[in-house]
C-alpha cells in the first residue's frame, strides 16, 4: 500500500479550495489537484506493507490528546521559494504550533516504527497543483494575481488526522483513509 498521514478537509472547505484552483486553470500545464484529494500532508510513507501498516495503526493510537486545530488558508505559495516552481500550495495560519507538536510526535512514532524522519522542515500547506514540468519563476506574480484578493480564506476545524492509502489511477490518485485518530 502507498500510504502518507494527513488532516482530511471538509466539504465546504474543500469547496473553497476548489475555487482556487478553478481561477487557476488557465495556468497551462499543472495537474491541479481534484476537490476530493483536498488535504494537509503530515507525512508521506511511501510503499508500506499490510503488517507494518498495522504495526503503525497501533503506535498512531499513542498520539496524546488530539485538540482540534483552528486553521486558516493565507495565501499563495509557490515550492521552491526561489526558482522555477515544481508545487503550487496554499499556506495556512492559526493553530501551527499545536499542528507542528502533532507533526512532530508522528515523526517519532513513525521513526521508531522504522519510517524515516522527513529531511525538510514541515510547512503546512494544502497543494492546489503540481507543474508536468517546472514553470519559470516568474509565473508566481502571475499565480498570485490570479487569486488577489481571495485570501485570508475561511477558517475550518480539524477534529482527527488519519492514514490514507494513495491508489494511483490513471484518471488522478484516488485517497482512502484507512484509519483516523482519534477514532471518528
Amino acid at each position: 500500500m502507498r500510504l502518507f498521514l494527513a488532516l482530511l478537509l471538509d466539504e465546504q472547505t474543500r469547496r473553497f479550495f476548489n475555487d482556487l484552483t478553478d481561477s487557476l486553470k488557465e495556468i497551462e500545464r499543472v495537474s491541479w489537484t481534484r476537490a476530493e484529494n483536498f488535504h494537509v500532508t503530515l507525512k508521506f510513507l511511501g510503499a508500506v506493507d499490510a503488517q507494518a501498516a498495522t504495526s503503525l495503526t497501533k503506535r498512531l493510537k499513542e498520539v496524546d490528546s488530539f485538540r482540534p486545530l483552528c486553521l486558516r488558508p493565507m495565501g499563495l505559495q509557490c515550492f521552491p521559494e526561489r526558482g522555477p516552481i515544481r508545487v503550487i500550495t496554499a499556506g495556512l495560519s492559526g493553530d501551527l504550533e499545536e499542528l507542528r507538536r502533532l507533526h512532530q510526535q508522528i515523526e517519532d512514532i513513525c521513526l521508531a516504527g522504522g519510517f524515516p524522519n522527513e529531511a525538510r522542515p514541515f510547512r503546512a500547506h494544502v497543494t492546489l497543483g503540481r507543474p508536468r514540468e517546472a514553470l519559470r519563476a516568474s509565473e508566481r506574480e502571475r499565480l498570485t494575481d490570479r487569486v488577489a484578493g481571495r485570501f485570508p480564506g475561511p477558517e475550518f476545524i480539524i477534529h482527527s488526522f488519519a492514514l490514507v492509502e494513495s491508489k494511483l489511477r490513471p484518471a488522478g490518485a484516488q485517497y482512502l483513509p484507512v484509519a483516523q485518530f482519534p477514532p471518528q
